[in-house]
């Protein structure tokens, strides 16, 4: 009876209950979307990191073929002053 005195009448009532589902399916909808978002933002996190950590693999390898590269450069510009004596 009680829920009878907050309601003018039924067709309130019934017109505020189907609104009520409405909302509650479209905050379902929300969590399923919220929780998909959620997954792909974790597998594109991981992604992002194997990336990096590919990306500075690379740079170790390059930076390491430059001090090869200026070793190289410098012993033989060891040599020419050498020979230039």
């Amino acid at each position: 009876m009680t829920a009878a005195k907050k309601f003018a009448t039924q067709e309130q009532h019934e017109a505020l209950k189907a609104e009520v589902r409405s909302q509650a399916t479209a905050i379902e909808r929300l969590s399923v979307r919220v929780e998909v978002i959620s997954h792909d933002t974790t597998r594109l996190t991981r992604d992002v990191a194997e990336i990096r950590e590919e990306m500075n693999e690379r740079f170790d390898a390059v930076d390491a073929r430059f001090e090869t590269v200026d070793g190289q450069l410098g012993s033989l510009g060891r040599e020419l002053a050498k020979t230039r004596d």
